[in-house]
């Protein structure tokens, strides 16, 4: 089964599909058999992706299902007013936590604030303190999230990617090498003998 992604006319619905982006791929899933609820079997599906200008209509719709195709999903854009457009050369991404950007605006660099409340949390998640123990002790050393606010659990486990990402960063530092032997002497001991 073969389609052709050349742009489609649709003279007598006024929609004009300026162009059909197509992709076949052998996307296996999981079905259980109509007549046996004991069988799986495997189907393969191709995605077409319609990009419409022009006014829609509900005709386009008609013509791909009975085409055979189901709708999976719809996309929207919207030209943003003045009033939300971002400022120009502002950044489209969030800094990643621990991070700012530098006094001549080149790069990005350490946060020391965010850096310690790393570190901190690191420090206790890797002693096996639970979340609530880990906000309250962030919370009573005065630091906060980005937004101002007291730390949370929820915005705790939702650094863990954060954290796995700065950890070897992290461990590799003299200040990491301390904090490991203030809360494990004894294991280092045993190691060593």
């Amino acid at each position: 089964m073969s389609l052709n992604a050349q742009p489609v006319a649709i003279s007598n619905t006024g929609s004009y599909l300026r162009g059909s982006l197509q992709s076949r791929f052998l996307a296996p899933e999981m079905h259980l058999a109509q007549n046996d609820s004991r069988r799986l079997t495997i189907a393969h599906f191709e995605r077409i992706r319609d990009v419409i200008s022009g006014p829609f209509s509900p005709d386009v719709l008609k013509q791909r299902t009975a085409a055979g195709w189901q709708l999976v999903s719809i996309e929207w854009r919207r030209e943003l007013p003045e009033s939300e457009a971002p400022a120009q050369g502002a950044f489209s991404e969030e800094i990643p936590y621990g991070l700012r950007i530098s006094d001549d605006c080149q790069r990005l660099e350490i946060d020391p604030v965010e850096n310690r409340t790393l570190m901190l949390m690191m420090e206790l998640l890797v002693q096996d303190f639970p979340y609530s123990s880990i906000v309250s002790d962030l919370n009573e050393k005065g630091l906060r999230m980005r937004d101002g606010r007291p730390w949370n659990r929820v915005a705790v486990f939702n650094m863990m990617p954060r954290l796995i990402e700065v950890g070897p960063r992290l461990f590799s530092t003299g200040e990491w090498n301390r904090v490991r032997q203030r809360f494990s002497p004894s294991t280092e001991q045993e190691v060593s003998e």
